[in-house]
């Protein structure tokens, strides 16, 4: 009888948790999808090569992160097993064809079709549970996956179209979704990761004490700029999107980041969504021309800034050991840290220096590639071995110690 390659080896626990595969092969796609376009200047299957860029780092790279860290977070919520095994990989298995269908000159309705339907698995999989445990108040995880789903079909559809107006508008509109995604997810994890490590300093936090009731009206805003963004309205969406940077300030005063300054990791998580409200302000800002800068410019801001370094501080967490009762990472972690932000700062800092433009986009490419392939190396040891609990709370010192499903 032949065995299941999957249980063989190397692979035996690599599905047996969705953060394995799916944090994995959106880090593998942030780095390709750099080399593939921006610096090899490779042929795609969009209208344009910065469209499909834009398209390729929301979609590809922040999709599957976001997969992730529903997934491995949805046992907390519900009570049940994590997702594994054949499931897992049929979820794989359509974001990697929406990578292709994207990147191939193939049909423009089944590039929609593909891409879509990874979405709708996705908030089956995750709405399903939720469901099922009566944990209503986690549906809106459920509703901001469909959003950003939504806002994808409606920008493959306008590529299907040759429209490159409408196109850029709906990748404009594809980074306040994602704000928008992010936005609901951090404004819970972060107060819950910030929580679990005061209280191990001994400080009596209740479940309240780092909630603001910001959030939720920063949330609304956010998606109402994003209407008025797809309806074209950018004094309306630029309104909205400085009110909502305003309230998500008033929710980080709660956070208590000063505290945090023991625990390096999880303070990358408070400094690296203050890129969030920052974001939507100078977006805002240009569409009210309010500023000089480029709007695309300032959308990294939104997506290098905020996406990428959130998904690498919450991926760093299933790497990390658990010592004196403190996550602790090596130093490949804070290479690819420190390499991040200077290619952040080398983006921005494009604009300001049109004569040395391409050299400086060139620059920012190269030193993102290389903080994600040294991330790549030190999350290796998070692959292999049967999978911790909790995972995103650091693993064990201890192997023989397997907790049941927690985040």
């Amino acid at each position: 009888m032949t065995r299941d390659p999957a249980q063989i080896g190397p692979f035996k626990h690599f599905w047996a948790a969705p953060h394995r595969p799916l944090f994995l092969a959106g880090i593998i796609w942030a780095l390709v999808a750099i080399i593939w376009w921006p610096l090899l200047q490779a042929p795609v299957g969009l209208a344009t090569p910065s469209l499909w860029h834009a398209h390729e780092m929301l979609v590809g790279f922040g999709g599957a992160a976001v997969a992730g860290y529903l997934l491995t977070a949805l046992p907390n919520w519900t009570g049940t097993e994590p997702l594994q095994g054949r499931p897992l990989q049929a979820l794989l298995i359509l974001w990697v064809l929406g990578r292709l269908s994207t990147t191939l000159a193939i049909p423009p309705l089944l590039q929609v079709a593909v891409n879509s339907a990874f979405f709708l698995y996705l908030a089956m999989l995750i709405g399903l549970p939720i469901l099922a445990a009566r944990s209503f108040h986690k549906l809106g995880f459920v509703a901001a996956i469909l959003v950003f789903g939504l806002g994808d079909a409606i920008f493959l559809s306008r590529m299907a179209k040759a429209d490159l107006w409408e196109g850029k508008i709906a990748a404009q509109a594809g980074a306040i979704a994602f704000a928008l995604l992010i936005t609901t997810i951090a404004s819970r994890a972060i107060p819950g990761f910030t929580r679990n490590a005061l209280r191990k300093r001994g400080n009596s936090l209740s479940d309240d004490d780092l909630t603001s009731r910001c959030w939720r009206p920063a949330q609304v805003s956010l998606a109402a700029s994003l209407s008025f963004q797809i309806f074209e309205l950018p004094n309306c969406a630029g309104a909205l999107l400085g009110l909502a940077a305003l309230l998500m300030l008033g929710g980080i005063r709660q956070w208590r980041t000063r505290e945090t300054l023991h625990d390096p990791l999880l303070l990358m998580l408070h400094v690296n969504f203050f890129w969030v409200p920052l974001g939507c302000a100078i977006v805002g800002f240009a569409l009210l021309d309010l500023t000089p800068y480029p709007i695309a410019d300032g959308l990294h801001i939104l997506t290098v800034g905020a996406m990428s370094g959130l998904i690498m501080a919450i991926s760093a967490r299933a790497a990390a050991t658990l010592r004196d009762d403190r996550l602790s990472v090596g130093r490949w972690f804070l290479i690819a840290f420190a390499s991040l932000w200077a290619s952040l700062v080398v983006r921005l800092l494009a604009p300001l220096a049109p004569d040395q433009y391409m050299a400086f986009i060139a620059l920012s490419g190269l030193l993102w590639c290389l903080s994600w392939a040294v991330f790549i190396f030190g999350f290796r040891a998070a692959l292999t071995g049967p999978p911790r609990r909790p995972v995103l709370s650091g693993r064990k010192t201890n192997p023989a110690q397997t907790l049941r499903p927690k985040v």
